[in-house]
C-alpha cells in the first residue's frame, strides 16, 4: 500500500463531497503493465509490450451518474477531474427519467480496508522475450511435423499486471494488484486450397485461455506436448463423417460448457440486461419475463447448479472487492434447478426489487468492474461454475447410450437478443457406435446442437460429471457495454451430460 496515492484518493473524495455529490468513488492506475507474443506459420508476427496509468471519478450528483478520467496521475488534475464528472451529472439530470439509488451497504462493511496481491509462483514478466519466443516456434514446429496437410498455424502467449486503488465515500478502501498470463496454441488442416471445409483444432481453447497465476500457469498447459496433438486431430477430421442429424444425447466438454452454460447463458443473469437498462453485445435477458418467479422458476434440472464466485483460486473474476466497495462473496445462481438470484449491483438492486414488488435482493453481488480507470464500472461476470456433480466422467462415457455426440472446444456460437434461443458449434466431436460388440467413440466433424435455454436445454441436464474432471479457465475478451469494455471472466465446469438434444453438421446440406 502507497499512503501518498492514499492521500491522493482522499483529496478526489473530498473535493467531490465539497461539489455535493451522495456518492462518490475513485480508481487510481500507478501501472497497468502487458506483453503479448505471437507466432504464425513459423514466424514471429507480434512481440509487444506496454504501460499505462490513471485515475478516474464517478460521482452521484442530482440523481444521476457523473464520470471522468484523466491518464495524468497529477493532484493538479483532480479538480478538473471532479468537477467534469460533476458537470456530466447535471447533464445526465436533466434527461434522466428517475432519480439512481443505491442499495447502502452493510453496516459491517462501512470503512473497511482490502488488500489483495494474486498469488503466482513464477512472476510472467521476469520470464525473457526470447524465451517465450522459443517456448511458440517450439510449438509451431511439433504442429508442422505433427500434421500433413495443416496449412495454418498460430501460437501466442500474454502477460498482464495492473495495480488499482479505489477509495469510495462509504470510506471503502481497496489497494488490489493483479496478475494473469493466457495462451493458446490452433492448427488449421484444408485438403487444398479450393476446398472449403476446413477443420481447426486448439488448445487449451479455442480463443487464448486467461488465469490469474504466473508463469507456472503457461508450463501446465504444455503447449508443445499438445501442439502436435491438436495439429494431428485437425488433419483426422478432414477424413472424418459429418456430424449426423437428429436427436441425440450429448456430453459438451468442459471448454464448450463453459462458454455456453456459464458465459453466455450467464450474461443473461446480469441484473442490469433482466431489468432492461443493458442491451449492448447479444442483447437483454428472457429472465426480465418471468422475474416475478425468482426464487420459484425451474431453470433447469435438480443437477443444474451455477454460482458466482470471486473467490475461487486462480480464476480471473478473483478479487478482494469489487469496483464499488462491495466485498468478494458467492452467489448462488441456479440451485438444483431453480433460478434463484442474479449478479447485481447497488444499483440495480434497487430497481429490480421495485419491479418484483418485494426487497427480494438485499444486497449486492459484488460483480461490479471496470476494465480500467477510464471505463465506468458495469455488472461483469466473475467466476461462474456449474458445480460438479457425482458421477465419475469414465462412468459417464460408459452409461450414455450409442449415438451419443460428445463436443469439443467450441468455435462458433449464436445466441438470441433474449439469450434464449442459441446454436454452437465445435471444433471437433465424436461419436459413440457399436463395433463388433464394443461401444467406441469415432470421430465426426462440423457438429454443432441448438435449443432452447428456458424450456427444454438446461432441463434435460441428466448430470455434470465429479469435480476430477472440472476445468477452470478464464476468457480474455468479454465485452459489454457502450463503448464496448473488454472483461477477463473465469469459467470452471465438468463434462455435462445432457439428454435429447438437436444436433447437426455445420456443412448439412
Amino acid at each position: 500500500m502507497n499512503d501518498d496515492w492514499r492521500a491522493f484518493a482522499e483529496e478526489v473524495i473530498g473535493r467531490a463531497k465539497k461539489a455535493g455529490a451522495t456518492y462518490a468513488d475513485v480508481r487510481i492506475h500507478p501501472e497497468d503493465r502487458f506483453e503479448e507474443v505471437g507466432v504464425e506459420d513459423g514466424n514471429v508476427v507480434n512481440v509487444g509490450s506496454g504501460v499505462s496509468s490513471g485515475f478516474g471519478c464517478r460521482v452521484l450528483y442530482s440523481g444521476a451518474w457523473g464520470f471522468y478520467a484523466t491518464d495524468q496521475l497529477d493532484k493538479a488534475e483532480i479538480p478538473r477531474v471532479v468537477d467534469r464528472a460533476i458537470a456530466n451529472a447535471r447533464v445526465n439530470a436533466v434527461t434522466r427519467k428517475y432519480p439512481v439509488e443505491l442499495l447502502p451497504i452493510r453496516d459491517d462493511e462501512r470503512g473497511r480496508e482490502y488488500i489483495y496481491a494474486s498469488p503466482y509462483k513464477i512472476d510472467p514478466f521476469s520470464i525473457p522475450v526470447d524465451e517465450k519466443v522459443k517456448l511458440l516456434l517450439a510449438a509451431d514446429k511439433a504442429m508442422t511435423e505433427a500434421g500433413q496437410r495443416i496449412f495454418r498455424r498460430d501460437s501466442g502467449v500474454e502477460s498482464m499486471r495492473f495495480r488499482k486503488i479505489l477509495l469510495t465515500t462509504d470510506d471503502v478502501f481497496a489497494d488490489q494488484t493483479f496478475t494473469r498470463v493466457g495462451a493458446n496454441v490452433s492448427a488449421m488442416a484444408q485438403r487444398d486450397p479450393l476446398d472449403p471445409d476446413k477443420q481447426t483444432c486448439s488448445h487449451p481453447s479455442h480463443f487464448p485461455s486467461v488465469m490469474q497465476k504466473g508463469w507456472e500457469a503457461i508450463l501446465d498447459f504444455d503447449l508443445v506436448g499438445n501442439a502436435g496433438r491438436i495439429a494431428a486431430e485437425a488433419d483426422m477430421f478432414l477424413d472424418a463423417p459429418e456430424t449426423p442429424s437428429g436427436i441425440r444425447d450429448i456430453i459438451l466438454m468442459p471448454e464448450p460448457n463453459n462458454l455456453h452454460s456459464t458465459h453466455e447463458t450467464v450474461h443473461g443473469f446480469e441484473g442490469d440486461r433482466v431489468d432492461d437498462k443493458e442491451w449492448s453485445l447479444a442483447g437483454g435477458s428472457v429472465l426480465s419475463l418471468v422475474l416475478g418467479e425468482i426464487g420459484e422458476f425451474k431453470f433447469g434440472s435438480e443437477a443444474v447448479n451455477i454460482i458466482a464466485d470471486s473467490l475461487t483460486d486462480g480464476g480471473v473474476g478473483t478479487f478482494a472487492c469489487d469496483d464499488e466497495g462491495v466485498p468478494a462473496k458467492k452467489t448462488v445462481l441456479v440451485e438444483h434447478g431453480i433460478w434463484k438470484s442474479l449478479l447485481v449491483s447497488r444499483e440495480s438492486a434497487v430497481g429490480l426489487n421495485k419491479k418484483i414488488g418485494r426487497p427480494y435482493f438485499t444486497e449486492a453481488s459484488g460483480a461490479m468492474r471496470a476494465a480500467g480507470y477510464s471505463a465506468f464500472p458495469l455488472i461483469r461476470m466473475n467466476n461462474i461454475s456449474m458445480l460438479p456433480g457425482d458421477m465419475p466422467y469414465e462412468e459417464m462415457l460408459d452409461r450414455v447410450p450409442v449415438g451419443t455426440i460428445r463436443f469439443g472446444n467450441n468455435k462458433s456460437w449464436s445466441i438470441d437478443p433474449y439469450r434464449r434461443d442459441f446454436q454452437f458449434g465445435s471444433e471437433a466431436g465424436w461419436e459413440k457406435v457399436r463395433r463388433n460388440g464394443q461401444a467406441v467413440w469415432e470421430p465426426r466433424r462440423n457438429p454443432i446442437y441448438r435449443g432452447d435455454n428456458i424450456k427444454q436445454f438446461f432441463r434435460n441436464c441428466v448430470t455434470p460429471a465429479d469435480k476430477n474432471s472440472a476445468m477452470l479457465l478464464g476468457v480474455g475478451n468479454c465485452g459489454k457495454g457502450s463503448p464496448t469494455q473488454t472483461m477477463a471472466t473465469g469459467h470452471c465446469t465438468p463434462p455435462t451430460w445432457f439428454k435429447n438434444i438437436k444436433v447437426d453438421s455445420a456443412r448439412a446440406k
